[in-house]
């Protein structure tokens, strides 16, 4: 099929064939697609079936929030706990509402619940703090409905990762632009009830930014092969990408997590897509495969979890069902 010409509209539209693409969409679908990654995108927004992308600027109200209603590909709303939606600035001089959570927690059921062998999860965030803290111990992955999350006492399944093993330090630094937080070494982690199970490091040296116009980014994947029902134990697999010593400095847009989600880290390679994603993710690293199971809950819903009393900022996150 020959490619489409991508048309900009005054309204801040794109048209791919009869397709219409509206806001923040269309404005990186017009910037930087073409061709055959054009296409993919586009079926990811009009099919909602193996895509989803929550950027917080579409929620306008600054303030407490419980609910998570905007966003594209959902097919519920999410919930959160302790969170809000607060405004900030970027490098660039414009602002930008974000996801604030602090001592809180996001869930989200995916639109294809548990249905999936290969996920990836790509997120644009920082650090809202001045200064070295210990315990970092936040969590990034999927669990299962969004009642008995991964920060609850009772949690009912989850696979991910975790910032340390719990007792992490996350150290302040001083960059030659901005500064960033040293982060400790993220874990592939699971949990039930209250036990986390520690599954093996990943990669080291990862940085998150603690400077307001400037967004840090990170990209996990999980994997699992075909499995005969929820009881049946398999072997899955963890991996993950984040921003070094270097990267952190840029100035990354909200929507990168969107652009990211076409690169592959279990290849080892982030630079296969683009080379905007080159100068933004150092290496992946996965860690050993482990046998884990959905005998007490389907892995269904995304989860977020800070445990901080400082606020984690997550401008934009984006899941692709690669499989």
């Amino acid at each position: 099929m020959a490619n489409k010409k991508i048309i900009d509209l005054p309204a801040g539209a794109a048209v791919l064939g009869t397709t219409l693409f509206e806001g923040s969409a269309a404005g990186l679908l017009s910037e930087r697609f073409t061709g055959d990654q054009l296409r993919f995108y586009a079926a990811g927004f009009t099919d909602k079936d193996d895509f989803v992308y929550e950027t917080f600027s579409d929620y306008a109200a600054v303030g407490a929030i419980s609910v998570f209603d905007k966003g594209s590909g959902w097919a519920n709303n999410g919930v959160g706990t302790n969170a809000s939606i607060i405004s900030a600035t970027g490098a660039d001089g414009r602002t930008q509402n974000r996801l604030a959570l602090n001592n809180g927690s996001y869930g989200r059921r995916m639109p294809w619940g548990a249905f999936w062998n290969r996920i990836k999860i790509c997120t644009v965030w920082r650090i809202n703090n001045g200064s070295t803290f210990l315990n970092t111990n936040g969590y990034v992955g999927i669990c299962s409905g969004t009642t008995n999350m991964v920060d609850s006492a009772t949690t009912t399944n989850f696979a991910g990762v975790r910032w340390g093993d719990g007792t992490g330090t996350s150290t302040f630094t001083a960059g030659t632009k901005i500064s960033f937080f040293d982060v400790p070494t993220f874990r592939a982690a699971t949990r039930r009830v209250n036990t986390t199970t520690d599954r093996g490091g990943l990669s080291s040296g990862h940085t998150v930014s603690s400077d307001q116009g400037y967004l840090s980014t990170s990209i996990i994947e999980l994997s699992r092969p075909v499995f005969a029902n929820d009881v049946s134990s398999v072997n899955y697999s963890i991996a993950e990408a984040s921003g070094n010593q270097t990267s952190v400095q840029f100035s990354h847009s909200k929507n990168l997590a969107l652009f990211m989600a076409g690169s592959d880290i279990t290849a080892g390679n982030l630079a296969n897509s683009n080379s905007d994603t080159a100068v933004s993710i150092v290496a992946g690293v996965t860690a050993a495969p482990f046998a884990f199971d959905q005998s007490t809950g389907a892995l269904d819903t995304i989860n977020f979890y800070w445990p901080q009393a400082f606020n984690l900022e997550i401008a934009a996150f984006a899941i692709r069902k690669i499989q």
